[in-house]
Order: structure tokens, then sequence, then C-alpha cells
């Protein structure tokens, strides 16, 4: 779709899903060194649930949620 559109025109009034990248796979953020970063960072990115990244990592969802309660503190 955004092939259409010219690359000075505002994109505003574009929803957002067609104005933002496309989500990055899990796999890719299992991969990190670091698992909690991991679990953060995909959630961050607002392309996953958390049950979506509990069922990735192979951790019950409420393991998930402190893990990115505690990632927001920080």
């Amino acid at each position: 779709m955004q092939q259409y559109v010219a690359p000075d025109k505002n994109l505003s009034e574009a929803p957002r899903a067609q104005r933002r990248a496309k989500a990055k796979p899990l796999s890719y953020y299992s991969a990190f060194s670091d698992r909690n970063e991991g679990i953060a960072a995909a959630y961050q990115m607002g392309d996953y649930t958390m049950k979506q990244i509990s069922d990735e990592f192979g951790l019950h969802y409420a393991i998930v949620s402190r893990v990115i309660k505690k990632a927001e503190k920080n």
C-alpha cells in the first residue's frame, strides 16, 4: 500500500498498522542472550500478547507478566 503513496505526502491520516514496520518473529526475541530482555522487548513492540510470548518462551503467562512489570519499573 505504501508504494502507492508519494514519499513527501503526510501520512498522519493513514492507520497506524499501515505506517509501522512489519513485526519481527518471536523467535528473534527468544534468541536474546537475556531471556527477560527478550520478553520485555517483544511485549513493548506491541505486536504480541503475553500469551503468545509465554508460548514461545515456554513459560506461564503470569511469569511473563511479572517480567514485563519488572522491566517497566526500570
